[in-house]
């Protein structure tokens, strides 16, 4: 390339490895999103919830001992994480296309300059 220290192909091969960093981010939030903590199903969720002394309905993390908590502390943290990597996800894919665009660039003002070049007299084909 004339003028540029930067290798087209190198910038097109970056493009690639920060798609799939994207790709594996959206895998890990899908991920994430899979481990949420819904409450128990079945006919105990169903008793614990309409029974005066059932507890309430029942979650992953137990009905009577205060785990309600836990549980709801461990799902909002699993929905922050969740939301960083699809926020990571698209930050990556957004760099990826914007470092195909630069390639595209650069070729185009390559081309540019090397038929400005052929154009000069003594210099071109």
């Amino acid at each position: 390339m004339i003028g540029f220290e930067t290798d087209l192909d190198d910038l097109r091969k970056a493009s690639g490895f920060v798609a799939d960093a994207g790709d594996a981010a959206s895998a890990a939030a899908g991920g994430v999103k899979k481990e949420d903590v819904p409450e128990a199903a079945g006919v105990d969720a169903i008793l614990g919830a309409v029974t005066p002394f059932g507890g309430g309905p029942t979650t992953a993390f137990g009905r009577t001992l205060g785990m309600r908590s836990v549980a709801a502390a461990y799902e909002y943290h699993r929905q922050k994480v969740q939301e960083a990597l699809e926020k990571l996800a698209y930050s990556t894919h957004e760099s990826s296309v914007a470092l195909q665009r630069v390639a595209e660039i650069y070729e185009a003002a390559d081309e540019n300059a090397q038929a400005g070049l052929r154009r000069v007299p003594g210099w071109g084909a």
